[in-house]
């Protein structure tokens, strides 16, 4: 019988169950968009973290955002304004109030 191994999706999702590992992921992210500008790679980063907390609508009860307005910046790829960010990186520590 062959080994299964995961796949690095599976990992991250595992380790951004962790708050703390969210707050790092969600730092390192910014700073790289800050960096490079990569708008893609920062999305990205959001959408990892709101899947491995349990999806758009778990966040969304979390974050207080509206879930169709998360689920835009999900799905569209479009950057949020700077107080939904706020938002998001507060929720999960990454932001004092």
């Amino acid at each position: 019988m062959m080994e299964r191994f995961r796949t690095w999706h599976e990992i991250l999702m595992e380790r951004l169950s962790d708050p703390e590992d969210v707050i790092g992921y969600l730092e390192v992210s910014l700073e790289e968009y800050l960096d490079d500008g990569d708008k893609a790679f920062f999305l990205k980063g959001i959408k990892n973290v709101i899947e491995a907390q349990g999806g758009i609508l778990n966040v969304s009860k979390q974050t207080g955002i509206d879930p169709r307005f998360l689920s835009d910046v999900v799905n569209n790829g479009s950057m949020p304004p700077f107080h939904i960010l706020r938002s998001i990186f507060t929720s999960f520590g990454a932001v004092s109030h």
